[in-house]
């Protein structure tokens, strides 16, 4: 069980949904492949480090 699926089995599952519907969650979830989404994940860390200063010392 995803925490999406356990987020949906909730009871008053839009009161936790923070003014975002499930339908919605359910779009973005399913709009990438885990391997598109990893591809995405890698290319924002590299962006992120890039930024960041090395540490010295």
């Amino acid at each position: 069980m995803t925490p999406l699926d356990k987020l949906a089995s909730l009871p008053e599952a839009h009161v936790h949904a923070r003014g975002i519907t499930l339908e919605h969650l359910q779009a973005l979830a399913t709009a990438l492949t885990d391997v598109q989404a990893g591809e995405e994940l890698k290319q924002a860390r590299q962006a992120l480090f890039k930024r960041v200063p090395p540490r010295t010392g």
